[in-house]
């Protein structure tokens, strides 16, 4: 939605299968915006972004084939160890995070003369957080779709215990573990589920800290939105993570579940003084990283260098 967004005056589209009546009303994209799939002759003479790795393969062959003069932009999310030559077809690859950069060239042997990296972004809707522990409480918003890779049930079964009365962790979205994390902190003082929320941005200043714990990452949209927001993070190491949380700048960094048990401990010790000083640094990150003006501009840069040619 935010590439729409930034090149909406070149006439971009989003196309799909789906037809317009059914896609998600939370997804906030305007019929005109949108075009549904009809056949790949429509794309003739186009500049195209493929999300989805093996649509660059299929694209690719029939561009070759029917001759339709498609300029195939390929954008890398998430680590790739597989299909390590499907990626080579497209013109240009961008990559969210420098760790995508790495498994392209390292594990997918990719020319780095192919790659351009632009973060992911979040429009800014800044409003100052609460005042810290304000009820004498540590609220941790952990925002994320319920299932196995961003490890809720783990969080929980970890945790669980083992905190301080006054830390309270929420969970927000749904997912195919939904139903099984809300039986079990259905109870628990320390934990509760918020189910599906359609503006996690409207709720983020109520909460001291957002956590992100999963097994794997590319450039999480959540991290961006907790710094946009001045919230301190907590997170592991992967993916693109420590590109948005630094250790002890904005962030407490745990890589193992006993790190994160000694970090959500120690979170009633933190003064007043250094939660400030985080809630700032994650502004300022965000500021000079993840603003959609920096977005913005890096890929209209991208359209003009190649209609430039």
């Amino acid at each position: 939605m935010d590439i729409n967004e930034a090149l909406k005056d070149y006439g971009i589209k989003i196309c799909s299968k789906t037809p317009y009546e059914f896609i998600h009303k939370d997804l906030h994209i305007k019929s005109s915006q949108y075009v549904k799939y009809s056949s790949i002759m429509m794309f003739r003479h186009s500049i195209v972004f493929i999300h989805e790795r093996r649509m660059v393969l299929i694209f690719s062959i029939l561009n070759v084939i029917l001759r339709l003069g498609m300029t195939i932009i390929y954008v890398h999310h998430s680590q790739l160890l597989r299909f390590s030559w499907i990626p080579i077809f497209a013109y240009k690859i961008i990559a969210i995070s420098d760790s995508g950069i790495e498994n392209l060239i390292q594990d997918l042997n990719v020319d780095k003369e192919k790659i351009l990296k632009i973060h992911n972004c979040v429009i800014d809707r800044y409003v100052k957080p609460h005042k810290y522990m304000s009820d004498g409480k540590i609220k941790i918003l952990i925002p994320a779709k319920i299932y196995s890779i961003k490890q809720q049930i783990e969080i929980f079964n970890n945790l669980n215990h083992v905190i301080p009365d006054n830390v309270i962790i929420y969970f927000a979205g749904d997912g195919p573990d939904y139903q099984i994390l809300y039986d079990k902190t259905r109870d628990n003082d320390n934990f509760h589920c918020l189910g599906y929320c359609s503006d996690i941005i409207s709720i983020l200043h109520e909460y001291d800290y957002l956590l992100l714990y999963s097994q794997k990452e590319g450039l999480p949209i959540s991290l961006i939105e907790g710094a946009m927001a001045g919230i301190p993070l907590i997170t592991n190491s992967v993916g693109g993570c420590c590109e948005i949380a630094y250790n002890k700048k904005n962030a407490f960094i745990a890589n193992n579940w006993a790190e994160l048990r000694d970090i959500i401990r120690s979170l009633p010790e933190i003064p007043d003084n250094l939660w400030n000083k985080m809630s700032v640094e994650s502004r300022n990150i965000y500021s000079e990283n993840f603003t959609f003006d920096i977005f913005r501009k890096s890929y209209i840069n991208l359209i003009d260098s190649i209609c430039s040619k």
